[in-house]
């Protein structure tokens, strides 16, 4: 797919129609997390991020990729760890315990 569907309310923010007046980004990617022996754990995350800005020289691109958008994603992702308690998410994990079983092995 090249876009999130019109009406999804991600973070907050409702996806819009599309319009072809303006230019999406296009990003696929995935993460890994891995629990470590001493409680910590070690997170990975694959991008392929097109940023559809042609203008814009690829040292540039490369320093926002590499800097900026990993920052942002921590912090959002850290942002939403602190709201775990009570949401939707702990009751999902809760409700799908065998799909979380490979996780607390």
């Amino acid at each position: 797919f090249k876009s999130v569907n019109p009406g999804t309310v991600i973070d907050g923010f409702k996806v819009p129609e599309y319009n072809p007046k303006y230019t999406r980004i296009e990003l696929n990617g995935t993460y890994y997390m891995e629990l470590l022996d001493d409680g910590s754990v070690r997170f990975k995350q694959l991008m392929n991020l097109d940023l559809k800005l042609n203008i814009v020289p690829p040292f540039v691109l490369n320093a926002i990729s590499k800097g900026l958008l990993p920052i942002e994603f921590t912090s959002n992702l850290l942002a939403k760890l602190k709201k775990w308690d009570g949401s939707i998410w702990e009751q999902r994990s809760k409700e799908n315990l065998a799909l979380y079983d490979d996780i607390r092995e």
